[in-house]
């Protein structure tokens, strides 16, 4: 890197941390972990830290599952891990709560078996009787039962891992630690940060690191990251969509018509991003987006995000 390049990097500002967003892969399991301890601890750390709108509507919905699980009918909105860690409560406690599912998670396929309580961690993963391929289901086992289930040490999945370090972080508090923080969410975070440094006029530095970074990765490294995600991370085929053809059908959308009509929040952001560094306004991005309020699903403050890494431009 040159003299140059190096004085423009170490000039750019800083992200405002209120722009980025909470991590929900750690608030989600505390929350769980709070839920199952019946204390609310977690609950007043999040709204104390965080105004609700600034919330992703995935923490928002196990948040408020903690807040009223004594009801009948708990909302579960378009997540797929407060489904499965909920569903895993239920039917491990005969609490029979109606998990009430909609948008995108009420077409998606999730398999929900009564005799999965019975299946090793191993079988929890297995992707013949999982066809999903998700580490959800397992991480809802642990953390219900860690005792139970003997932790993965080899090709460990990436949400499984984080099961491991919040449940340790959560057992060293009850012993008399710090409660553990949710923090930035880190995907978010460096998927931003590459976005802005390619919008000042840098290199662009990003490399994939899980499955999450696929929309990104593909709208600004190319269709070759995309076989490499089909080995990696073949559970991307079933999420809020299939990204793999998702991501192609939305990327063709903006070059021809100069639409985002995706109902999934992270292609929504990878394509907005790509259209705004291939020369596009903010305001016309975003205007374009058939399903803004999608991306609150994990990042609530893009849209603000983007208008302030614009102006950074300038």
């Amino acid at each position: 890197m040159s003299r140059d390049n190096l004085k423009n990097q170490i000039m750019l500002n800083p992200i405002p941390p209120r722009l980025l967003s909470i991590s929900k892969s750690r608030a989600i399991r505390l929350l769980f972990l709070a839920l199952l301890n019946n204390t609310d601890v977690v609950i007043r750390r999040i709204l104390a830290e965080h105004r609700r709108e600034d919330l992703p509507d995935d923490v928002l919905r196990m948040l408020d599952a903690c807040r009223f699980w004594s009801n009948h009918n708990i909302p579960v909105g378009e997540s797929a891990t407060v489904l499965r860690f909920l569903w895993w409560l239920n039917e491990s406690s005969g609490a029979r709560r109606n998990l009430d599912r909609s948008g995108t998670l009420a077409d998606r396929m999730v398999t929900l078996n009564p005799d999965m309580l019975n299946w090793t961690i191993h079988e929890l993963l297995d992707p013949a009787r999982v066809p999903e391929q998700t580490s959800q289901l397992a991480s809802a086992a642990t953390l219900y039962d860690p005792g139970k289930y003997p932790r993965i040490e080899l090709n460990c999945p990436h949400h499984l891992r984080i099961t491991y370090e919040v449940l340790d972080e959560w057992q060293n508090y009850k012993a008399g630690g710090v409660l553990p923080v949710c923090g930035i969410d880190p995907t978010i975070q460096a998927q931003a940060e590459a976005f802005l440094r390619v919008l000042c006029g840098q290199e662009l530095q990003f490399e994939p690191l899980q499955q999450e970074d696929l929309p990104f990765a593909r709208a600004f490294l190319g269709e070759l990251v995309v076989e490499e995600a089909r080995e990696r991370w073949p559970s991307l085929a079933h999420h809020e969509s299939n990204r793999f053809v998702e991501m192609e059908r939305a990327l063709s959308d903006w070059d021809t018509k100069h639409v985002i009509s995706s109902r999934d929040h992270r292609v929504i952001q990878a394509v907005a991003m790509r259209a705004i560094l291939k020369g596009s306004k903010p305001k016309k991005v975003l205007g374009a987006i058939s399903h803004r309020k999608a991306v609150a699903k994990s990042w609530p403050r893009f849209e603000q995000f983007i208008e302030w890494a614009y102006e950074q431009k300038k």
